[in-house]
């Protein structure tokens, strides 16, 4: 007998003991042990139409039970004297091949045969719903016994069926999937995880308290232990895959969040944003002109000896392999037809010469013949993105051209000339509509140009380095042992005034607002409405505390320390008047509003906001994209922009430089020359490097049960030295009060869940299945 895969069974009779032994008897002696199969015919029928002698009629199953039960009545005679017989019930883990006497017909004392009879069956499944004649002919079969020696080996099997049943539920009750009762709880111990003696529950604010979770005495079931003990067991790698198939399921099957009741899957974000680099020389001397002379001399031979200026050929005191220097003649002379030049300024880094060419064959290939236009490459007076030829100021082609360009590059209508590679790279591009990428960073960034930020008017600064918006504001010449002030600012496509961080927020902010507009103050105005702050009254002050923002009690304070701040980390929104006039009178509409606005502008990247209010009745909003005063990084885990700076000395001791902040000090130790270099990093939706965070679309929800459960597999499936950031998760995404509504999870349960795994200890961490009497 085969499986289903069509491989030896050597047991394939299973609990069928009888038959086993009936076929090793001798020829004689299987006289006395007929067995034949009875049909059940599609009404649930068996019909034994002959006269049989000594006859048993069993019952068995076609198939193996789980942890469920089948029961069957039957009636004997049904279409005459209607008898019911004793019900037979199969009990759990019965496996394929188990027979239980059905019926046991008179027999003539003389002749030893019975009448020919016929009874009905009816099955019932676990659920206790009676089956379908169909399916109780696919669940269990009929067969009749003659003879005394087939009764007889009947008998002597029976037991081997149970005890193949019990064999098969203790191997059950050593699987998660199947354990119960104490058979979970022996495997809990095994994993250090005990059985819950109590749920977790939210009580509301009232009667004193200000909501606070609390525990209700109640015995975990055997699904809820099953589900937690199945994260440890078996033992899973820290993949990705791993932990999105634990959290979600493979798609075949639910996921166990799922069956929990959440609708949705969980997303783990790992897409980091880079590092922005800029770099700014500083040559130090006693003298400004001397100082100066070591930048200069520096910049020259960079120059000579480094840089592509693709108007001339390669200097002949360059010593490279004839080859490499044909190929590099080569590349000036595309360069040279491909583009056009408004200043002296032209030479740039070898690196970012080879990305313009690849952008000026594409260009070719998608039918662009147009030079494409550099209005200023490196320059020694243009500070850190010109200085060392790391970047080139580009004009933005029409929208109409670009818009032509990426039609073609979409319907892989490319010049019959183009280049194997050139087709390749174009081939991978995703285009898209000028309206929404205007700078054309789909034909650009897979050329090579890491950096594609947009200046004013028509032009587009590109790098092959990436360095976004960043860029160092600052002296180039010291003094030795005199500092010198240095500022990294990291702006936004236009070179905005704010930081990227609050830029990027606030456009997000915009689009889609239909509330009462608002207006961003900048410069003098900001800072006369920072004058003109006063401390909230009571109702304005209920009225910013139920938007979930906090009131600062001492203005003053804070108004001196804004005044400190660096003016691109801040930025200022002035609220409409008449939201302002409905905060100032407490009412809860507006509040409902301004909550809102600080939800829109939190989930652009925002760290920070505070509500102020000023004597003439205005309402004002604080964004900060570092920890602002008195209130910190109350709407994100940690700060949403930060710089490091580095000092390489190029010639001569170097110096000391404050290390964090975007303002830094540099002072010279000697007479040379500095590289000095900001590197700086902008959260806006990305995640940090040696970081993942879980993700949930917008408005889903988690009970406690189930936010407990996704923070324990979370802490189980994440890799050594990779940090879980849940604070969106909890902030936005955790239902307290079990009313669909997402709570923002107070500072003093924030952090807090039950670890389902413990170290180990003595002692018995189940709960039993009866509370104690006494």
């Amino acid at each position: 007998m085969s499986d289903a895969t069509g491989a030896l069974d050597a047991d394939g009779l299973r609990a069928a003991s009888h038959l086993n032994m009936r076929r090793h008897l001798a020829t004689p002696l299987a006289a006395g042990a007929v067995d034949e199969e009875v049909a059940v015919d599609a009404a649930g029928r068996a019909r034994v139409t002959w006269s049989p002698r000594e006859p048993l009629l069993l019952l068995g199953l076609r198939l193996d039970l789980g942890d469920e039960t089948l029961r069957v009545e039957a009636t004997l005679d049904p279409d005459g004297d209607p008898r019911p017989l004793t019900p037979l019930r199969f009990d759990a883990y019965s496996e394929r091949g188990s027979f239980l006497p059905l019926h046991t017909p008179e027999v003539d004392g003389g002749t030893g045969r019975a009448a020919p009879f016929e009874v009905t069956l009816t099955v019932h499944g676990p659920d206790g719903v009676a089956l379908s004649a169909a399916e109780v002919a696919e669940t269990v079969e009929v067969r009749l016994v003659e003879g005394q020696m087939g009764r007889l080996l009947y008998v002597l099997g029976a037991e081997k069926q149970r005890i193949r049943r019990v064999a098969r539920e203790i191997a059950a009750m050593r699987r998660v999937e199947t354990a119960r009762d104490e058979a979970l709880d022996r495997i809990g111990r095994e994993l250090g995880v005990g059985r819950f003696a109590e749920r977790l529950t939210w009580r509301p604010a009232g009667e004193g308290v200000s909501g606070e979770l609390v525990t209700e005495t109640a015995r975990e079931d055997d699904a809820a232990y099953r589900r937690r003990l199945a994260l440890y067991r078996p033992l899973l790698m820290p993949t990705r895959a791993n932990a999105l198939r634990l959290l979600n399921g493979d798609g075949a099957a639910p996921g166990p969040l799922q069956r929990m009741g959440l609708a949705h899957a969980v997303g783990l974000a790992e897409a980091d944003h880079p590092f922005a680099l800029a770099v700014h020389l500083v040559g130090a001397a006693p003298g400004g002109a001397a100082a100066k002379a070591f930048r200069t001399r520096f910049l020259a031979h960079l120059r000579d000896t480094r840089l592509v200026d693709p108007t001339v050929a390669v200097p002949e005191h360059r010593r490279l392999p004839s080859t490499q220097r044909a190929r590099e003649d080569a590349l000036r002379e595309r360069l040279r037809a491909g583009l056009t030049f408004e200043s002296a300024s032209r030479a740039m880094a070898p690196a970012l010469a080879a990305a313009l060419d690849r952008v000026v064959a594409c260009r070719a290939a998608l039918g662009l013949a147009d030079p494409l236009q550099v209005r200023r490459a490196q320059r020694d007076d243009g500070g850190s993105r010109y200085q060392l030829g790391l970047g080139v100021d580009l004009r933005r082609p029409q929208p109409a051209k670009l818009a032509a360009m990426a039609q073609r590059a979409l319907a892989g209508q490319l010049e019959a000339a183009t280049p194997p590679e050139v087709r390749a790279l174009v081939a991978s591009m995703k285009p898209a509509p000028a309206d929404e990428d205007p700078v054309g960073r789909w034909l650009l960034e897979p050329c090579g140009l890491r950096t594609v930020h947009r200046l004013d008017g028509a032009w587009t600064y590109a790098s092959h380095l990436y360095s976004a918006g960043l860029r160092i504001s600052g002296p180039d010449a010291a003094k030795p042992d005199e500092p010198l002030e240095l500022h990294a600012h990291w702006a936004a496509d236009g070179d905005s005034e704010h930081n990227v961080v609050l830029a990027s927020a606030l456009a997000g902010a915009v689009d889609g607002w239909t509330d009462e507009p608002w207006t961003v103050l900048v410069g003098a105005a900001e800072r006369a409405a920072w004058s003109a702050t006063i401390a909230a009254d009571a109702p304005t002050t209920t009225a910013f505390r139920a938007a979930g923002l906090p009131v600062v009690s001492d203005v003053p304070r804070l108004r001196a320390a804004l005044e400190r701040f660096p003016g691109e980390l801040v930025a200022t929104i002035q609220l409409g008047p008449a939201l302002a006039s409905a905060l100032h009178a407490g009412a809860l509409d507006a509040a409902e509003t301004l909550e809102g606005l600080a939800a829109r502008l939190t989930a652009g990247g925002v760290a920070s906001l505070v509500p102020l209010t000023t004597a003439d009745g205005r309402a004002l909003v604080v964004l900060g994209a570092v920890a602002l005063p008195q209130v910190g990084t109350n709407r994100a885990s940690r700060r949403a922009a930060g710089f490091r700076w580095y000092q390489v000395p190029l010639h001569g001791p170097g110096g000391q430089v404050r290390e964090v902040g975007s303002r830094t000090v540099f002072t010279a130790a000697g007479p040379g020359l500095t590289a000095l270099v900001a590197v700086g990093y902008a959260r806006v939706g990305g995640t940090d490097p040696y970081e993942i965070r879980p993700e949930l679309p917008p408005g889903a929800t988690l009970d406690l049960a189930q936010y407990e459960y996704l923070m324990n597999a979370l802490d189980h499936l994440h890799p050594m030295g990779v940090e879980v950031n849940t604070w969106t998760l909890r902030q936005a995404h955790v239902d307290l009060t079990g009313d669909g509504v997402a709570t923002p999870l107070p500072p003093d349960v924030a952090r807090t869940y039950r670890p389902f795994r413990r170290p180990r200890h003595v002692g018995d961490p189940s709960v039993p299945l009866e509370p104690d009497p006494s």
